[in-house]
Formats: structure tokens, C-alpha cells, sequence
């Protein structure tokens, strides 16, 4: 995926997508009405109607739905020529819960977040509570040797969970956490993550950054393998999921 050339003189015209609650959503459109940073938000799409789309709307932003009717690849046919049409700078996904086509050929750079570690934590099915579920049984089969988990905002590609991770924040896993504690725990850290890498890029800086080296070590590669297969076996996650 290519960087947009710098805008110095313009404003970058930005698009979410969204599947669920919204939360992160509203709090980047929080930050930019408060002058965080200057951005143009210009269309939210779903892939379902949910209560982001609710708040899209009373926003009074453009909103466009995926119809029960038409397949995803229809849909986001569509989304594109919208998005082009709309000459959006920045695609923000914003717990959307689709793979989203990124080509190198796209006229715009698509943004993600994920809630934890990339790309060790991410990959197909693996979002919401599955990768807190994840992250926690790996830190108790590992008795904690690495206490942390994280946000982690990157750089979408045509694959989930493996751009390169341009903001990087890191929370306490406490020994008394469950998967359901430590997502509302990383939210609030989701949402300042996301919203200081837009205030970043609307500045043209960009920050790369990677995973710390001792957060999953050589012999325990094997044991994280086995975790995400009890996993997938548990929520039954087959390919697109």
C-alpha cells in the first residue's frame, strides 16, 4: 500500500467503516469536532445496519449500507466508486468486521485497529472477545512472563492483520482479568491510540513500530498455534468469519 503524498495546503478527506456499536468511530469524529487534529469526514459504510450507522446519520454523514440482498463484493464495488467519487484520502475501519480489498492501486491508504498485538494476535476470525480470549490464555499458559497487551493501529492490506503498525499502545494484563475485563479495559487505549495516529497523519507523520522481541518467544511459537486452534475450534471460525 502506497502512503498519500503529502497535504500540506489540504484538508485529508477521510471514510470509516464500521460494523457494531460505533464507540471508536464516535471518538474520532469527538476529536476532530473538538480540534484535535483537521480532518473531512466524508461517508461512513456498513456491512450491516448497527448503531454506528444510527450515529452516522443523526451526524448527518453520508451512509451507505450493505443490503441483505447483494453479496460483500457487490457492496464493496460500490463503496469504491463512492470513495473515489468522494476522492477520500484515508479509509479508517473502525471495527469493521470484513476484509476490506486493499490493492496497491488504491487511490487512498485504509487504516485498522486491532486489540492487541499484530500480527501474533490477528488474523482471520480473530476479533472482539476471540483475541482477548487469545491474549489471556496465552499470558496464564505462559505464567505471565509477558504481562501486556495492546492496541494496535495499522496499515490495512489485502490480508487481515499483517500491514505495518504505525501506533502501538500497551496495557497491564492483570491476573484477575477475564477476556470481557480486559476488552473494557483496552477500549478507552484503543480509542486515544487511533485517535493520536490520525493527529499524527494529519501532520504528515507517520510512525512505524513493531511488536516488542520478547512477546512471543522462539519456543513458545508452537504453544500460540495451539491456542488460536482451541480458538477457532471454540467459535467454530471458518475462512471470511
Amino acid at each position: 500500500m502506497k502512503l498519500k503524498k503529502n497535504k500540506p495546503n489540504n484538508v485529508y478527506k477521510i471514510s470509516f467503516g464500521v460494523s457494531g456499536k460505533g464507540t471508536t468511530f464516535e471518538s474520532i469524529m469527538r476529536a476532530i469536532k473538538s480540534g484535535e487534529f483537521v480532518m473531512e469526514p466524508i461517508l461512513v459504510f456498513a456491512d450491516r445496519e448497527c448503531r454506528a450507522t444510527e450515529v452516522a446519520k443523526k451526524m448527518g454523514l453520508k451512509t451507505w449500507v450493505k443490503k441483505t440482498t447483494e453479496s460483500i463484493e457487490t457492496f464493496h464495488k460500490k463503496v469504491f466508486k463512492e470513495l473515489n467519487n468522494n476522492q477520500t484520502d484515508v479509509v479508517i475501519l473502525a471495527g469493521y468486521l470484513r476484509l476490506f480489498p486493499v490493492s496497491n492501486d488504491d487511490p487512498f491508504l485504509v487504516l485498522n485497529s486491532h486489540p492487541a498485538a499484530t500480527p501474533q494476535f490477528g488474523g482471520t476470525g480473530f476479533w472482539g472477545i476471540r483475541v482477548h480470549e487469545t491474549v489471556l490464555d496465552f499470558a496464564h499458559a505462559t505464567k505471565f512472563r509477558h504481562p501486556y497487551t495492546y492496541s494496535s493501529v495499522h496499515i490495512a492490506t489485502g490480508e487481515y492483520d499483517q500491514g505495518p503498525v504505525i501506533g502501538l499502545k500497551k496495557m497491564e494484563i492483570l491476573k484477575t482479568d477475564t477476556p470481557e475485563s480486559l476488552a473494557e479495559r483496552l477500549l478507552s487505549i484503543e480509542h486515544k491510540n487511533y485517535t493520536e495516529v490520525l493527529k499524527r497523519f494529519s501532520n504528515n507523520l507517520v510512525e512505524y513500530q513493531n511488536s516488542p522481541r520478547d512477546l512471543i518467544m522462539e519456543s513458545e511459537k508452537e504453544l500460540l498455534k495451539t491456542i488460536k486452534k482451541n480458538v477457532f475450534k471454540r467459535y467454530n471460525i471458518k475462512k471470511g468469519d
